[in-house]
């Protein structure tokens, strides 16, 4: 004898009922079970309806989020264009509106304010690799953008066209992800690949005459690694100048605050080197290997170009970096180097400069010319 599906009484043969295989001692009771059942269809009708609801709310309110983020991105564009017209031919105005804009996404005004500044032409080597570095970024995202579209669209058709026929899609298309250095070299595009070859001559050239720039050296091996080509000479020349800046220590910092007479040590230098007769300036870069100030000379006998370099250090200037300098010396072709500083420096320095086209100048030196000169200066005409 069977159970009511509803009280869970036995039922009879003759006053049981059935609906839909369920069966029930009475009437009552099956219409109990189906209004139960109405009820709770009911109830999911009604979960259903809020959800879509739900749904629907959040899609508007993404829509909503989506036209806003690209009329704000239209204005940026815009504001981006309007300054770019303003800039005219100055070179470093273009190429700082080219950062900004492809930082902030507005990346069609910064492909045309690279190449612009491309077109006019970049003096510096260093700058020049930097923004055809970033231009190659802005080129990397586009691309990568473009495909992993063309990659959603591939897989809605394929999942689509598969569904029909109750298939599976067998296959992914991997999107692209991150910014240009976590790249995969295989999946650069030439363009890309073009501007990356630039960057990497112009950076060697840099680094010639600046050999102590960390910064462009870093640039360099990620530069050099996109590329596909061996690195290890970069990596080994950071870890030269790393364990050479970890020994120098605390002690020996490129540059102090302004002494006691409002100029920093390099401006002294210069007042210092313009009162010797020099035409000089200090360099816009600075930097362990580079130039601090170039000099002219017009007399006859010493006249030239000569690189200089400034080191307000409290520790000895040792071997290393006149190496670095007369490397310099020679990438720019000068007359001399001279390399000034407040302490003083090494034997081993002093032994390497003897006979090559090297001055040394330091602190106490430097104190003996200064006064010399005020000594001159003072004099009655």
């Amino acid at each position: 004898m069977a159970a009511c599906d509803q009280c869970g009484k036995p039922t009879s043969f003759f006053g049981r009922t059935r609906i839909a295989g369920d069966e029930f001692c009475s009437r009552s009771c099956a219409d109990l079970w189906e209004k139960s059942k109405i009820a709770e269809f009911a109830k999911r009708e009604r979960e259903w309806s809020r959800a879509k609801a739900m749904q629907k709310a959040a899609a508007a309110e993404a829509k909503g989020k989506q036209e806003a983020a690209e009329a704000t991105q239209l204005q940026r564009d815009a504001d981006f264009g309007e300054r770019l017209g303003k800039a005219g031919v100055d070179v470093h105005d273009i190429l700082s509106i080219a950062s900004q804009a492809a930082r902030e996404g507005s990346a069609g005004v910064a492909a045309e304010a690279f190449m612009r500044a491309f077109a006019l032409g970049i003096s510096s080597y260093n700058e020049s690799a930097q923004a055809k570095w970033e231009y190659a970024r802005v080129l990397w995202r586009r691309y990568a953008r473009a495909r992993n579209e063309s990659n959603t669209e591939f897989l809605k058709t394929m999942e689509a066209i598969l569904g029909k026929r109750g298939l599976e899609l067998p296959l992914t298309r991997t999107a692209l992800e991150g910014e240009l250095e976590d790249a995969n070299p295989e999946n650069l595009p030439e363009d890309v690949n073009h501007y990356l070859s630039e960057a990497q001559v112009e950076l060697k050239r840099h680094i010639r005459s600046r050999s102590d720039d960390l910064k462009a050296l870093r640039l360099l091996l990620i530069v050099t690694r996109l590329l596909g080509r061996p690195a290890t000479s970069v990596e080994e020349q950071i870890k030269r100048i790393e364990i050479r800046q970890s020994l120098i220590g605390d002690g020996q910092s490129e540059h102090r605050e302004a002494d006691r007479s409002g100029l920093s040590f390099e401006n002294r230098c210069l007042e210092v080197i313009r009162s010797m007769g020099f035409h000089a300036e200090l360099t816009k870069a600075s930097g362990d290997g580079g130039i601090d100030i170039i000099a002219i000379q017009s007399k006859p006998l010493v006249q030239g170009k000569y690189v200089i370099q400034c080191k307000d250090w409290a520790n000895p200037v040792g071997e290393p970096v006149l190496r670095d300098l007369l490397g310099v010396v020679s990438a720019e072709d000068a007359v001399k180097g001279v390399l000034i500083t407040s302490g003083t420096f090494t034997e081993a320095a002093k032994r390497f400069a003897e006979g090559k086209r090297l001055e040394l100048i330091d602190g106490r030196d430097l104190a003996t010319i200064t006064a010399q000169l005020e000594a001159i200066h003072e004099e009655p005409t």
